[in-house]
C-alpha cells in the first residue's frame, strides 16, 4: 500500500504531495488478514498504524481522496461507423480533459467545482432542454428524464458530425440515423450520470474554495460577496479543531483587511497565472506578518486532497524499480529508495550533486548493525541499478 500525504512544504513553499510510506497491507504470516482481503477497514487501520509508528497525531489527518475517470473505444469503418468515430472525436476530449485535470499534482481545488459544473452542464445541453438545465439547481437535474430530452434533430453532437450527417448517402437511411442519435444520446446520459455519481455538486466547501484563488483573494468586489470565512471554517472541523473564537476572529479580520492593504508589487505579477499555494506562501512570508493566521489557514485548506493520482505515480515508480531482475527487493528497500529519491528531488539535486547533511550521516547504520538474512540479500548489480539506472 502506498501512503501519500498532501501538505504545505516549507522548503519548496508549495502545496506538495509527498510519499509517506510504502508498506505491506498485511503483517508477515497474518494469513487470516490476507484471506479477508484489502477491505476498507484493513486499509484504514494500516494507515493509522503508519502514522502512530512515527507518533503523528491522528488529529493531523484532514481528509482522504480517491478518484477515477477512464474511457476506451474500438475501431471499425463504414459510412455510419464513421459517424461514431466523429462523435467520439468530439466528445472524448471533454472526458479526457477531466481525467488530465485530476491527474495534475498542483493545487486544483480552487477551480475544481467550476470545472466540473461547466463540463457537466455542457454535456447536458447537448441532449436536454436548455430551460430545464439552466433554471434548475444542478443537483436537481436528472440526466435520464426523458420528458426533457430534445428532439433527435435538435440534439447537438458537434459541427463535423452535423456536416457529415447532411451527406446524401447517410440521409437515405433515416433508420440508421435514428439509431445513431439514440446511441450517442445514451453515451452522453451515461457520462453525465457517472459525473454526478463521482462528484458531489452539493459540497458547499468545494463551491466556496474559488474565493481563495489569488485574483479573488485581493478583490474588493469579491469581498463584498464573501465578507467572512466563517462558513468555510465550519466546513473544516479537522483544521479548526482546538482553535478559539479569538483565533477564528483573527483569521476573519485578516481576510477582510487583505483587499485594503498595499501589498508588494511582485504579488500582482501574473496573478492570473500564479498558483494559489505560491500566492499564499508569499503572503505567509511577508516581512510584516500581518496575514500569517490567514495564510496558514488557507494553506491547510488547500492541502485537502482531490484525487489519488499522486499515489498512482508512486506505484509507477515502484514498477520501474522492482523489475523481474530485481524482484527480490523487499518493500522496505523500495520504500527507502523512493523516499531518498523524493528527498533529493526536493533539494533540487541529483545522485551526483547531492550532499548529505551531518544529521543524515549520523543516521546511517554501521554494517555490523544489519542482520545477515538471505531473504534480504540483493545483488550488487541491483544496487548499481537503483543508484544509476538500468545497465545497458
Amino acid at each position: 500500500m502506498c501512503i501519500v500525504v498532501r501538505l504545505y512544504d516549507p522548503e519548496t513553499h508549495k502545496i506538495s504531495s509527498l510519499l509517506w510510506e510504502l508498506r505491506p497491507l498485511f503483517e508477515k504470516n497474518d494469513f487470516d488478514a490476507a484471506n479477508q482481503g484489502a477491505t476498507g477497514e484493513a486499509i484504514y487501520k494500516s494507515i493509522i498504524r503508519s502514522f502512530q509508528d512515527e507518533n503523528v497525531p491522528t488529529e493531523n489527518i484532514i481528509g482522504f481522496a480517491s478518484a477515477q475517470f477512464e474511457h476506451t473505444f474500438n475501431d471499425l469503418n463504414d459510412p455510419f461507423m464513421k459517424l461514431y468515430f466523429i462523435f467520439l472525436q468530439w466528445v472524448l476530449p471533454k472526458f479526457v480533459n477531466l481525467n488530465e485535470y485530476f491527474q495534475k499534482s498542483g493545487v486544483l481545488i480552487t477551480e475544481l467545482d467550476r470545472k466540473m459544473r461547466a463540463t457537466y452542464q455542457e454535456l447536458l445541453l447537448c441532449y436536454m432542454e436548455r430551460n430545464y438545465v439552466v433554471t434548475n439547481d444542478i443537483n436537481a437535474i436528472d440526466p435520464t428524464k426523458e420528458e426533457h430530452f430534445l428532439r433527435p434533430e435538435s440534439m447537438y453532437f458537434g459541427v463535423q458530425l452535423m456536416t457529415e450527417i447532411a451527406n446524401q448517402d447517410i440521409q437515405s437511411r433515416q433508420d440508421l440515423i435514428s439509431d445513431f442519435q439514440k446511441r450517442a444520446r445514451d453515451f452522453l446520459i451515461t457520462g453525465c450520470c457517472q459525473i454526478r455519481n463521482r462528484y458531489d455538486f452539493s459540497n458547499v466547501l468545494l463551491q466556496k474554495l474559488s474565493i481563495l484563488s489569488p485574483k479573488n483573494a485581493v478583490s474588493r468586489a469579491q469581498r463584498t460577496m464573501e465578507p467572512t470565512l466563517l462558513p468555510m471554517m465550519l466546513k473544516v472541523p479537522c483544521i479548526m479543531k482546538g482553535k478559539t473564537n479569538e483565533q477564528k476572529q483573527a483569521i476573519d479580520d485578516e481576510w477582510r483587511l487583505l483587499p485594503e492593504t498595499v501589498l508588494p508589487e511582485d504579488l500582482f505579477l501574473d496573478i492570473d497565472k500564479m498558483s494559489p499555494d505560491e500566492f499564499w506562501s508569499k503572503i505567509l512570508h511577508l516581512s510584516e506578518p500581518q496575514f500569517r493566521n490567514l495564510a496558514k489557514f488557507v494553506l491547510e485548506v488547500l492541502s485537502l486532497p482531490h484525487a489519488n493520482a499522486d499515489s498512482e505515480r508512486i506505484f509507477s515508480a515502484v514498477n520501474l524499480i522492482k523489475t523481474k531482475q530485481r524482484n527480490r527487493l523487499l518493500t522496505s528497500t523500495i520504500n527507502a529508495t523512493l523516499l531518498a529519491k523524493q528527498y533529493i528531488s526536493r533539494k533540487h539535486s541529483n545522485c551526483t550533486t547531492f550532499k548529505p547533511t551531518p544529521e543524515i550521516i549520523t543516521k546511517i547504520k554501521k554494517p555490523s548493525d544489519y542482520e545477515k538474512n538471505a531473504t534480504e540479500d540483493i545483488l550488487l548489480d541491483d544496487v548499481v541499478d537503483l543508484m544509476g539506472g538500468e545497465s545497458e
